[in-house]
């Protein structure tokens, strides 16, 4: 991606196609869908009537979470920043 002046656009971009990937699963009930967006994760309904998170949502949420800081750390020290 190119460099962006405000990140604004793409995180609203991102929450709405989100939230319609939420709505799409919804309609047609997909069990597919609700691994693909952070919506069905926070679905307090869900929760209440689960009286827990599900498993699954747990491990997907820990993966990323040690993943993404793990992959950006690597492209942070193969850059080659020139200090002045």
């Amino acid at each position: 991606m190119r460099s962006l002046r405000s990140p604004t656009t793409l995180a609203m971009g991102l929450g709405f196609g989100m939230y319609m990937l939420y709505a799409l699963g919804a309609a047609i009930e997909s069990d597919m869908l609700r691994y693909f967006n952070y919506f069905n994760v926070v679905d307090i309904a869900v929760i209440l009537n689960n009286e827990a998170i599900d498993f699954s949502f747990v491990i997907i949420g820990v993966s990323v979470g040690i993943l993404a800081p793990s992959i950006s750390y690597i492209r942070y020290l193969k850059k080659d920043i020139l200090s002045k």
